[in-house]
């Protein structure tokens, strides 16, 4: 259609023009005056944010699982029982993402009033996820100890401080020796890495074992007794597992001293093959814990010894205890004249027999820098 037709205007086809023109120019002006609405793509809805709440939140405390509302829970010691574990949130907070996986975490002091007379501290971490929080084993820091500070690292680390005693001082005396603890998470658990660490790099492997109920892991397996207690009261926990003869002394891996019993049977198996340099250079003392060298005193000694034919049976368990306080150094001291040494000394019954007959009696052990050593009294050599 032509808007001039025939020399005349064609107002039909110039009307179109102008309709369609105002549909066109009015669609335009619409288009630029609606609001706006943000992008929304189909089928994606925002995530909600969600408050890390590390006072409502489930722990792991000795292989239980103890749900934490409001900072407090309440359980019994074990099904059926009238006594009470308390665990209460403590305090002491920091937050960081200590198991980097861009959600915040909260590291913690939490603790435990259990029957008795224990308050148990452990270290915890309240750890962020899409539901709300998830919290992981709790580790155990030490009975009515003094919490102090909580840092994070450059390396992530949660870094513990508090106070505990000295070694030996009752639980009535107020804790004075500074502790420092490094921990991390790994996926979702909590790990003592300065203790792990240790361990391995001195030769041992990680294992896990039943012990008292507030022992932490890695106990000092170099002693005896900590792991003595019953099922009820007891707890999975990790150790250092050394190998054979050799022992976790919470630093290193350390070749196992023998017990007073196995040095005396040691000692005399010696004697009997007439080994007497292992025996006095090994296994013989002085009073005063230095090693015997005199050869007036081996000769003396391995002669009654291979003349008399004696043997030795140990009767019993030893006594182990403070020096001064041995019932058998007094007697000999008295007899002898020499000042009983400080330190710990060990009395273990015997009984020696000969052909001149048995005689019951205890031979005294001395420890010299951790080990066991049989004390002898030499009197040339005393009387020097």
């Amino acid at each position: 259609m032509s808007l001039i037709t025939q020399g005349k205007t064609n107002w039909k086809f110039l009307l179109i023009i102008i309709i369609l023109a105002v549909i066109v120019g009015g669609g335009a002006l619409w288009y630029s005056k609606r609001p706006e609405k943000p992008y929304q793509p189909v089928g994606i809805e925002q995530p909600e944010k969600i408050t890390l709440d590390s006072k409502n939140c489930t722990y792991i405390i000795d292989d239980k699982n103890i749900a934490l509302k409001n900072g407090y829970s309440e359980d019994s010691i074990y099904p059926g029982s009238s006594s009470k574990n308390i665990t209460q949130y403590f305090g002491n907070e920091v937050s960081g993402d200590f198991n980097k996986d861009g959600l915040s975490d909260a590291a913690f002091i939490l603790s435990q009033k259990q029957s008795g007379s224990g308050f148990y501290y452990y270290i915890a971490v309240a750890l962020g996820s899409n539901k709300g929080c998830k919290g992981t084993n709790a580790v155990f820091l030490g009975d009515r100890v003094a919490p102090q500070t909580i840092n994070i690292d450059d390396e992530n680390r949660i870094i513990v401080n508090y106070a505990e005693r000295k070694e030996g001082e009752s639980m009535t005396t107020p804790p004075s020796v500074g502790v420092t603890k490094r921990f991390v998470v790994e996926d979702t658990t909590l790990k003592d890495i300065d203790k792990e660490q240790a361990c391995i790099t001195s030769g041992g492997t990680i294992q896990t074992m039943t012990c008292c109920t507030g022992i932490s892991d890695f106990i000092n397996s170099c002693e005896i007794g900590a792991c003595g207690c019953s099922v009820v009261f007891s707890h999975q926990m990790k150790i250092c597992n050394c190998g054979t003869n050799r022992c976790f002394n919470e630093e290193t891996c350390i070749d196992k001293a023998s017990t007073p019993q196995e040095v005396i049977n040691e000692w005399f198996a010696s004697l009997t093959k007439g080994e007497t340099d292992k025996v006095f250079t090994t296994l013989m003392v002085d009073i005063d814990g230095k090693m015997y060298s005199s050869d007036e005193c081996k000769v003396a000694f391995i002669n009654a010894f291979f003349l008399r034919n004696y043997k030795v049976n140990i009767k019993g368990e030893p006594i182990i205890g403070d020096c001064e306080e041995s019932t058998a150094l007094k007697t000999l001291a008295n007899i002898y004249g020499f000042q009983i040494p400080k330190g710990e000394c060990a009395e273990v019954p015997v009984s020696y027999s000969s052909e001149m007959g048995q005689t019951d009696t205890f031979m005294t052990l001395f420890k010299v820098n951790g080990e066991w050593k049989v004390m002898m009294y030499c009197k040339p050599l005393l009387s020097k």
